[in-house]
């Protein structure tokens, strides 16, 4: 099978012309053609086919032409199945052409070829590769057909076309075919009388052949032909020729004309000078390694037959990341691949020395250096902007923008073929490049820990930084990993060798602040004078979100916690937040969670005092803390439904709570969250929301029991506890000291029974029968750790009779669950199966799925004493399953190493493996202290026969 595109399409099955249908059924095929072995979505397919506004039924349409080809393509019509020519992989159709079978591909390969043989000298290999080429067109590319992608198509390959042509007729003129080329270079600057390059080489064909004349003529010809249309004089090429052909310049003769290779003279009037223009490399350059990858792989990239444009990579990244660095180390380290040379220029799109470089006025500098006489330069930007690109159609540059404002300043600098590369360095993300132009885009990120070091290494020297391990590690920290922070550091280390890195440590530690600390005389590197370049090119209103994201605790920040924090909706957040993610003045670490770096965080906290007075900060706060307390009372409530209520603060105007709907979603925000939360209470103490403290506290705790998070819920309700000394509600305090016994029986600390006796007596005076009942609970399982089992039944009992009477079902199930637990533990095994069989009736009707995974553990237990060991495992079995579906890690594992235990004891080893192993792990999250019991089991495994307990 064998397609052709360069003219009217055809195919052709073996010598036979296939019909291919209407006209629309060959405009699907020549687009699947431009993407021929590459998956092409079917929204993509269909704009490329119809454009912007397809056919209400396009989809329909499009599958109805689809199989139509099938059809058509399918060599073996009589066998069923699907067609191996044309394919539905999941995500696009891929129509697969077989090497040689499309004649497109073919052109590009045998260009390339030429290029390939005129670099290694052989001229005549390439003459003939090119003249094998172009014999392969026809006519205009699918001629006959349109649609916007064929359409944009036909204009890109027409213009490579003529590039090819323009290159193998130069080659035939070194080759001495001048004679021969003259007639088809008289036609070819008549239909394209703006091609600068096809009237050089007509000059050069004219004089050659003895016509010098009638060359001086040509260059009169076409320089009144272009003052006339474009109202400017021709380019340097044709000045610089027409002045050899008056001198009569003998390196426009050759003197051994012919076929032979390596005898052609050089054609020096159509050679542009080699810019070199790259800044000097940073020395030291360490670490990028990922991104230096991505770099090369542009190199392999090639033209991409649907754009045929210059490959792009946008190095994007917050200030002083080190983007120009990287730029410009790569780009010294492949200069060699591109021999026509580089070009350099800063745009300034974030310098405070001066204004933003207007386009224009950076492709006069370009076309400057690309050896265009000042007095040559159009005056138009669009005229200059053409000039650019035509001299560098054929050209293989590879060209630096750097520090760009935005895409409107680089798209007018972009080259328009695809042998140049345009490396760009911006603190905006680029987003219409890569939306118009197909742009890469580097992100570049904070270095490493171990790419600071090597950074320091390279500036101050091994032994220097070996000397001071634990100040080296703290001077990493404090730069956060950003690269001009470090180098700013080093700087200062290397000009105080006499002083120790811990007194270069302790000073920064002592400056007023993270910014101050890494101040210096010249702005250019000055860090905060670096980071108010991108601050100041935002509008008001992203300004002030920027400032008062200082204000949030870290490390991440959403959305909804963003606009509660300004007090704006949601989608106007959304968007401010875009903007500054775009500016990288935060980051997007993990969807629709934001950074921003602790040096521009210092940077948005001095914004904020020098902008925003303490009555706006207050209020900024207040609502931030708003947002979390009842976002995490909302997402606690889906955890544990059953839990004795409290009345949330009232929202201010502003405030966007999360919005949860299952447990699940709950149990992934709090995941997401635990860091902030946690970091909340200080500042939230610090500035008086005591009431915001002891309930984020309250909300925080099951979360964090059930992650076995026990340390930080003892620390949390420590700060609880002092909020409600401070506030005097008594309920508040009997619920942060009923916390703290909870939080002190589980790590076994003495403080548990003050605590609990402390918020059962509060309970007791605030009438609060749940909390008592709670309590009573809380002191028999510290009765429990301590071995004392018989002093937790008054405890129990006590909580069944206080549930009882303020009707509280759910609480009424786990007292009767204790009951049966503590029955069983002192030998009552058929008092206990009574108790936990009333209190699982109980958790099923009120659907307390929390409270049925305790009473099946109990069961469990208490199946397995009576020796009733199929009934214990599968008790266990579903206590697990309950556990793992409530996120309760803790309970999960004491469940399952219980369960590896009873599989070891009916002589399941293979069973109890894998529960052993499964709580080992969770274990080991917590740091468990049965984790060692449990490995210990694991490693006799395979060496003690297992013996029945039951």
């Amino acid at each position: 099978m064998r397609f052709e595109v360069l003219g009217p399409l055809r195919v052709w099955c073996d010598e036979r012309r296939l019909d291919l249908g209407p006209v629309q059924r060959q405009v699907v095929l020549a687009v699947l053609l431009l993407h021929a072995d590459k998956v092409v979505e079917r929204d993509r397919l269909i704009t490329g086919i119809w454009g912007s506004t397809p056919p209400a039924y396009a989809v329909n349409l499009l599958q109805k032409h689809i199989s139509a080809l099938r059809r058509v393509l399918d060599p073996t019509p009589q066998k069923r199945g699907p067609s191996t020519f044309l394919t539905w992989t999941g995500s696009g159709y891929r129509l697969a052409v077989a090497p040689g079978g499309l004649d497109l591909v073919d052109f590009e390969r045998e260009v390339a070829a030429a290029r390939t043989a005129r670099d290694s000298g052989d001229t005549s290999a390439a003459a003939t590769a090119l003249h094998s080429a172009l014999r392969r067109w026809r006519g205009p590319f699918c001629a006959g057909l349109t649609s916007p992608a064929l359409d944009a198509e036909r204009t890109l390959l027409d213009e490579r076309r003529l590039a090819a042509l323009e290159e193998r007729i130069e080659l035939d003129l070194n080759l001495g075919r001048h004679l021969a080329v003259v007639g088809e270079l008289r036609q070819l600057v008549a239909d394209h009388p703006y091609r600068e390059r096809l009237w050089c080489l007509l000059m050069v064909a004219l004089y050659r052949s003895g016509r010098q004349a009638e060359a001086i003529m040509t260059f009169h010809d076409v320089r009144r032909h272009t003052l006339d249309g474009l109202g400017v004089e021709p380019g340097a090429d044709l000045h610089r020729l027409h002045q050899q052909i008056l001198a009569a310049d003998p390196t426009l003769v050759i003197h051994e004309p012919g076929p032979s290779v390596g005898t052609a003279a050089p054609l020096t009037g159509l050679r542009l000078p080699v810019p070199a223009q790259l800044p000097h490399p940073v020395p030291g350059f360490v670490g990028r390694q990922a991104d230096l990858a991505r770099l090369d792989g542009l190199l392999s990239q090639g033209c991409e037959t649907a754009t045929r444009t210059s490959p792009v990579a946008v190095i994007a990244g917050m200030a002083g990341v080190g983007k120009t660095a990287l730029a410009v180390h790569w780009a010294h380290r492949v200069r060699g691949r591109f021999p026509d040379g580089q070009l350099y220029v800063n745009l300034r799109g974030y310098d405070q020395f001066g204004a933003v470089a207007e386009p224009a006025a950076v492709l006069q500098t370009l076309l400057h250096g690309l050896g265009v006489p000042p007095e040559q330069v159009p005056a138009g930007l669009d005229a200059r902007s053409a000039m650019f690109r035509t001299l560098l159609s054929t050209r293989r540059l590879l060209i630096l923008l750097d520090n760009a404002r935005d895409a409107e300043q680089v798209r007018q600098l972009l080259p328009g073929s695809c042998g140049c590369l345009v490396l760009v360095t911006s603190r905006n993300r680029m987003t219409g490049l890569m939306a118009t132009d197909a742009a890469t885009l580097i992100d570049l990120d904070l270095m490493t820990a171990q790419e600071s070091r090597k950074l320091l290494v390279g500036r101050l020297g091994a032994g220097r930084l070996s000397a001071e391990p634990t100040a080296t590690d703290q001077l990493i920290q404090q730069c956060a990993g950003l690269p001009l922070a470090l180098s700013i550091a080093a700087a200062r280390a290397a000009n105080q060798t006499r002083f120790p890195l811990s007194a270069l440590v302790a000073r920064l530690d002592t400056a007023r602040d993270g910014l101050d600390a890494f101040s210096v005389q010249e702005r250019q590197v000055d860090v905060r004078a670096v980071f108010s370049h991108s601050y100041q090119v935002l509008d008001p209103a992203t300004a002030g979100m920027f400032r008062l994201l200082g204000l949030h605790p870290g490390p991440e920040v959403t959305v909804p916690a963003a606009a509660s924090l300004v007090g704006v909706p949601r989608a106007h957040a959304d968007r401010l937040i875009a903007t500054l993610v775009n500016s990288s003045l935060i980051s997007e670490q993990a969807p629709g969670r934001h950074v921003l770096h602790d040096l521009l965080r210092a940077y948005a906290v001095e914004l904020t005092h020098r902008h925003e007075g303490e009555a706006a900060r207050r209020a900024a706060v207040r609502r931030l803390l708003d947002h979390l307390v009842l976002s995490a009372h909302g997402a606690d409530r889906l955890l544990s439904p059953s839990r004795e209520p409290i009345t949330p603060v009232p929202a201010t105007a502003g405030v966007s709570p999360e919005r949860m709907t299952d447990r699940q979603a709950a149990l992934r925000w709090f995941t997401e969250e635990q860091t902030v939360l946690l970091a909340a209470l200080e500042p939230a103490a610090g500035q008086g929301f005591d009431t915001h403290v002891w309930q984020l506290a309250w909300a925080m705790t099951t979360y964090l029991d059930r992650r076995g998070r026990w340390h930080d819920s003892a620390a949390i309700q420590t700060r609880a506890l002092a909020a409600a000394r401070r506030l005097g509600d008594e309920r508040a305090l009997a619920l942060a000291h009923r916390g703290l016994g909870r939080a002190a029986v589980r790590l076994q600390r003495p403080e548990a029974r003050s605590h609990l006796t402390a918020a059962l007596t509060l309970f007791t005076r605030v009438g609060d029968r749940q909390g008592q009942a709670r309590t009573r609970l809380n002191f028999a399982w510290l009765c429990e750790q301590q071995g004392r089992h018989q002093e937790a039944l008054p405890h129990v009992r006590q909580a069944v009779e206080l549930f009882q009477r303020c009707d509280d079902r759910i609480g009424l199930a786990d007292a009767l669950n204790a009951l049966g637990w503590f029955h069983a533990k002192l030998g009552g095994y058929r008092a206990a199966l009574t108790y936990c069989a009333e209190a699982l009736a109980l958790a099923r009707e009120t659907g307390d799925e929390d409270g049925e995974a305790h009473i099946r553990d109990s069961l469990g237990y208490i199946h397995q004493l009576g020796d009733q060991p199929r009934q214990a495992l599968a008790n266990y079995r579903d206590a697990v399953r309950l556990w793992r579906e409530l996120g309760d890690r803790h309970y999960e594992a004491e469940a399952l190493h219980q369960l590896g235990d009873l599989h070891h004891a009916v002589a399941e080893p293979a069973a109890a493996r894998a529960a052993w192993t499964a709580a080992l792990t969770i274990f080991d999250e917590f740091h468990h202290p049965d984790a060692a019991q449990v490995r210990g089991k694991l490693g006799k495994l395979d060496k003690v026969p297992a013996r029945s307990r039951c």
